[in-house]
């Protein structure tokens, strides 16, 4: 366990959540959660019953897919972060977080069906950038996921020079 100190004033545990705390001070989202829409193994139903009983919110975010965060929302009782996890043509993955569910789906119909690969596994045919700036067309909050993953879902791999890198956070 890293502690708190004059120089850094937060803590990091390495240890499971005590939920019931945490949901007496805040708001507890898993914001990254995949459904059998993509690459989860749950269905939505028994996502939301999960979630209901441990008192937390979620965001279906499925690969290049919104049919999981569409059926979430159909759930009152639950906290629901419409979302999606976009593949980019250069293999980046990227979470796209929306404010509404009307956004989420006219933001996929426009921008995302059109550009799709062969299977919602695959990459879409835009670039990161290209997602980026499409998703602001929106009231959005875009996320890269895993961001320093070696692989080509992350942002550090060789498509990704540091002066594209720093274009993108300006």
């Amino acid at each position: 366990m890293f502690t708190a100190n004059a120089f850094n004033p937060h803590k990091i545990l390495f240890e499971r959540p005590n939920l019931d705390k945490l949901a007496g001070q805040y708001t507890v989202v898993d914001l990254h959660f995949h459904s059998r829409y993509s690459d989860g193994y749950n269905g939505v139903d028994t996502i939301a019953k999960r979630a209901m009983e441990l008192g937390i919110g979620i965001a279906i975010t499925d690969h290049n897919e919104i049919r999981g965060a569409l059926e979430l929302d159909r759930y009152r009782d639950i906290l629901s972060i419409p979302g999606i996890e976009i593949t980019s043509k250069e293999g980046t993955h990227l979470l796209v977080y929306f404010y509404d569910i009307e956004n989420l789906k006219a933001f996929y119909k426009k921008d995302v069906k059109p550009n799709m690969g062969h299977d919602i596994m695959s990459s879409t045919h835009l670039e990161m950038e290209e997602i980026i700036a499409r998703a602001r067309n929106f009231e959005t909050i875009i996320v890269f996921p895993h961001p320093y993953c070696a692989t080509f879902t992350g942002i550090q791999n060789t498509y990704f020079p540091q002066q594209r890198l720093d274009r993108l956070f300006d």
